[in-house]
């Protein structure tokens, strides 16, 4: 009886399912009170847009929202110059270019003082995990057999199994995302029809297997 230890991998290339889109708000004034009232008036003109279309705005959350002042040096002694702040939504939705497309016509077309940034993510990692994780013994095990093969013996079992570490368990996203091309069901330029972003995800396993 003898023994031989195979490392097995599995990789799989997926799209990306999901976004997450922030969008903020900026404006300049000469008084706080002035500035949270222009970012008020372009949030409120925002979510009424979305909310119009058939946007589920209370699956919305805000992000950020802050206040900076510019005071005056020595120089210009007369107290606050200006005032700057902004403000951050957050849009969690299923993944479509023409949904990011439309978000931006409606930021231009509007003419708002906002600019937008979008993230990606995979709707269930950890059964995609235990996919890979699967594959990856069968991998190891296929391995094995060559070996043992090529030496007469054949593999009758297994001693023991480690993950190697580069995949990790994932809690499971119970947040909700909204199905945002119901509202952007129409293609209105090319880019509209681009494709998804694809990630690689890769998992590992090391076993050890017995051969007689």
């Amino acid at each position: 009886m003898g023994k031989v230890t195979i490392q097995g991998k599995a990789t799989r290339t997926v799209p990306y399912d999901r976004m997450n889109i922030t969008v903020r708000f900026q404006a300049w004034g000469a008084t706080p009170a002035d500035v949270l009232r222009k970012i008020e008036k372009q949030c409120e003109k925002f979510l009424g847009i979305l909310q119009s279309m058939g946007y589920d705005i209370g699956s919305i959350q805000m992000k950020k929202a802050n206040l900076s002042e510019e005071r005056s040096t020595r120089d210009n002694p007369r107290g606050i110059i200006s005032v700057s702040g902004e403000k951050s939504l957050l849009l969690k939705a299923t993944l479509h270019p023409a949904a990011v497309n439309g978000l931006e016509r409606i930021i231009r077309e509007n003419e708002l003082d906002a600019d937008y940034s979008v993230s990606y993510d995979l709707s269930d990692r950890e059964t995609l995990r235990r996919e890979l994780l699967g594959e990856a013994v069968e991998d190891s095990r296929h391995k094995a057999d060559i070996i043992a093969a090529s030496v007469g013996t054949q593999v009758v079992g297994m001693k023991q199994a480690g993950n190697d570490g580069i995949g990790h368990a994932y809690k499971k996203n119970n947040d909700e995302y909204f199905d945002i091309m119901s509202i952007f069901n129409r293609s209105e330029s090319l880019s509209d029809r681009l494709s998804a972003l694809e990630t690689t995800v890769e998992e590992s396993i090391t076993i050890t297997w017995i051969t007689e």
